[in-house]
């Protein structure tokens, strides 16, 4: 199930939960998942670039450093 609002770089958390909670959702035995990002587009580079920073700390926690990462992922 789509559920707007849900959408990694759009995220609405109290649209989402009222759309959770007023349908019930979680209670739904024939519900499988929800689709938080139908077709996913993260945008352009000045789209993105604002997930730089996270990105960066990510993979220094991961890896050690960019360059560690770079290595190993080749």
């Amino acid at each position: 199930m789509f559920i707007a609002g849900a959408h990694p770089l759009h995220f609405q958390p109290d649209l989402v939960r009222q759309l959770i909670e007023a349908a019930d959702l979680a209670n739904q035995p024939a519900m499988f998942a929800y689709d938080i990002a139908w077709e996913p587009h993260w945008g352009g580079y000045n789209q993105r670039r604002r997930h730089d920073a996270e990105w960066r700390m990510w993979l220094i926690e991961q890896y050690g450093s960019v360059e560690n990462a770079e290595r190993d992922w080749n």
